[in-house]
C-alpha cells in the first residue's frame, strides 16, 4: 500500500466496503441508495450523490479487483508524484459525467470505477508522454492493453454487460485534464 495516498486509499476502502454490503445481505437497501437515477422508483434529482455513486458499485469481485488494481496503480502515481487535486479532480469530474453518458447509452442500471479508471489511463498516457520530468511512466504498452479492452467492450467476448459510454467518457476526459495539467507544468518549470 505504499504506492497509495490518502485520496487512494480512501477510495478502495470505500469501495470494498460496498462492495461487503452488497455481498452480506445489504444487496438491495446498498443498491437502492447508491445507484443512479431511474434504477430504482425511490430515486429522484434531489439526490444529487447518485450521479457520482454508482460509481463505487461494483457487482463482481473480478470487477473490483480489475478496477481498484489500477486506480490503487495509477491514482498512487498521479497523488504521489502531483498531489490530491489532480486525483480528487479525476474522481469527481470521471465519477459524474461518464455516468451520465452511460446512462443515456444503456439506461440506469451500471456501476464501476472503470470510467474513472480509464480517465486515469488517459490522463497518466498524457502526462507520461509530454512532460516525463513529472515522473509519471505508463508504458505506451499498457494504453494499448486498456484500449484493446475498450473495443472488445463493444462485442460479446467478456460474456458481461460493459459500460462502454462511461469508458469512453472517462478516457476522453482524462486525456483531456492530462493535456491541460502539461500545459500548466511546463508554464510553471
Amino acid at each position: 500500500m505504499t504506492g497509495a495516498g490518502p485520496v487512494t486509499l480512501t477510495i478502495f476502502a470505500v469501495c470494498c466496503a460496498i462492495f461487503a454490503a452488497l455481498n452480506l445481505g445489504f444487496a438491495q437497501t446498498v443498491f437502492n441508495y447508491l445507484s443512479f437515477f431511474g434504477a430504482t422508483p425511490d430515486s429522484n434529482i434531489n439526490q444529487v450523490w447518485r450521479v457520482f455513486t454508482p460509481s463505487l458499485l461494483h457487482f463482481s469481485a473480478l470487477h473490483l479487483i480489475f478496477n481498484l488494481l489500477w486506480w490503487w496503480y495509477l491514482g498512487g502515481k498521479i497523488e504521489n508524484k502531483l498531489g490530491k487535486t489532480p486525483l480528487i479532480i479525476l474522481l469527481v469530474v470521471a465519477g459524474t459525467l461518464p455516468n451520465i453518458i452511460q446512462y443515456f447509452v444503456a439506461g440506469p442500471d451500471f456501476g464501476g470505477l472503470s470510467g474513472v479508471v480509464y480517465a486515469l489511463i488517459g490522463y497518466c498516457y498524457v502526462i507520461s508522454q509530454r512532460v516525463p520530468e513529472k515522473g509519471i511512466d505508463l508504458p505506451p504498452a499498457f494504453m494499448g492493453f486498456m484500449l484493446l479492452c475498450l473495443v472488445l467492450g463493444f462485442t460479446d467476448i467478456f460474456g458481461f454487460s460493459v459500460a462502454n459510454g462511461a469508458h469512453i467518457g472517462g478516457l476522453v476526459i482524462g486525456l483531456l485534464q492530462g493535456f491541460i495539467d502539461s500545459q500548466r507544468y511546463k508554464k510553471s518549470n
